[in-house]
């Protein structure tokens, strides 16, 4: 009954956005037979080779939209026409046949395309172009200060909400937030399938990949630089009450380990292709 009752509450709630519901689900019925759209970041100036490569190859994965839209009241979001657990196991099958960095590179295209990756922005009415080169200024100290635009809105969670990137924290089921043991503010990495309503997570399971824990990965919004270049995703414990990833020994190893295996498929996946300008990702811990 409980149930029953929530269910009447989120049908009320969204009513009055009933026929964007229909339109966005009858659409979306519609173009799963139709020819996708090329990604506009195909078309951008500073696209490299290796991104036309990865289209080409893997372009029904990375036209695929994670959602359909999604009807906001002040009490709640509801998502219309959810296909994150479909493009995750996509994924996953391209991680069993490529390997883990190829998995993610293909991530990091369908999140551009699908816009939890920003490639502009909007503000004042002036759209702002994130995949400039970025800027490269000097503090007052001389030290190099590089110039990243989406950083000042990564903690203005009104206009990444806006963007449908993070939910409003007032909306957040707090039994779905983990806040790490020391820690004062939430883990916007283990709560993202919470916070974040357009991330597709990918799961492995570490012993297959010789590592001493199971993970997560994904986009999680935390912007480092230009989207076309930067290709900044995160790794998580996949434990029910997640470990915090500060530094010890099991999580340096595991860091180590998962480099290796990304940057050695991508690099294998490359070979005989002529392509050289593909990416070699850093392995960073948070600790």
């Amino acid at each position: 009954m409980a149930n029953d009752a929530r269910i009447a509450k989120v049908v009320s709630d969204h009513l009055p956005n009933a026929e964007m519901i229909i339109r966005t689900l009858i659409k979306l019925q519609i173009n799963r037979s139709a020819k996708k759209d090329r990604p506009r970041y195909l078309d951008l100036a500073y696209i490299r080779e290796y991104q036309r490569h990865i289209f080409e190859k893997f372009g029904e994965v990375i036209t695929k939209p994670s959602i359909g839209d999604i009807s906001k009241t002040d009490d709640g979001w509801l998502i219309v026409g959810d296909t994150r657990n479909e493009i995750a196991n996509m994924i996953s099958v391209i991680i069993e046949r490529f390997g883990l960095g190829v998995g993610m590179l293909v991530l990091h295209a369908q999140q551009m395309n699908a816009g939890h990756i920003p490639l502009t922005i909007n503000i004042n009415g002036r759209a702002i172009d994130l995949t400039l080169p970025t800027q490269s200024l000097y503090g007052a100290r001389g030290e190099h200060v590089i110039n990243v635009p989406i950083r000042k809105f990564r903690s203005d969670n009104a206009k990444l909400a806006e963007l449908n990137i993070i939910k409003p924290p007032g909306l957040w089921d707090r039994s779905q937030i983990i806040q790490h043991k020391g820690d004062k503010f939430e883990c916007r990495y283990c709560s993202a399938g919470e916070m974040n309503p357009c991330e597709v997570v990918v799961n492995i399971q570490g012993s297959r990949f010789g590592l001493s824990r199971n993970y997560s990965f994904g986009f999680t919004f935390a912007p480092f630089g230009n989207p076309l270049k930067v290709i900044h995703f995160l790794a998580w414990d996949q434990a029910e009450k997640p470990l915090n990833m500060n530094r010890t020994p099991m999580t340096v190893s595991d860091l180590i380990v998962l480099t290796r295996l990304i940057n050695t498929a991508i690099r294998d996946f490359f070979t005989g292709t002529g392509i050289k300008d593909f990416p070699v990702i850093d392995g960073i811990s948070n600790g």
